[in-house]
């Protein structure tokens, strides 16, 4: 019910802008296109959260070439660390890291069909 009351406030206008373009900017930048399609289902994955809703899209897009640049074992550190942005967005990063992290901890101990 509180959704429905949300988006009639709303005057159901809610525009939500995706990471995907941020993210295909970054992985240009730090030169890794090979962890593309890592950070692209990151993002998807990410859906089943409401991380868009509490992080702006170059937050997620920033978690989501880290991520993917540890799970193939690049060197993302000096990329990330030449980012010129606040601390607080450094620990926007973290969340939105752990947030997905703890998402693929719960869903670990279940079977694919039951992953839907």
């Amino acid at each position: 019910d509180g959704e429905y009351f949300l988006m009639e406030e709303l005057k159901f206008n809610l525009v939500v802008f995706h990471p995907y373009r941020p993210m295909e900017q970054y992985i240009h930048d730090a030169k890794i296109p090979h962890v593309a399609q890592t950070a692209w289902h990151l993002i998807d994955d990410s859906y089943r959260l409401d991380l868009c809703l509490y992080y702006p899209p170059h937050i997620i897009a920033i978690a989501v070439v880290v991520m993917a640049g540890v799970y193939h074992q690049v060197d993302v550190d000096s990329w990330f660390n030449q980012l010129q942005f606040k601390p607080e967005h450094r620990q926007q990063v973290k969340e939105v890291q752990e947030q997905l992290l703890e998402l693929y901890e719960d869903y670990s101990h279940l079977e694919h069909e039951e992953v839907r």
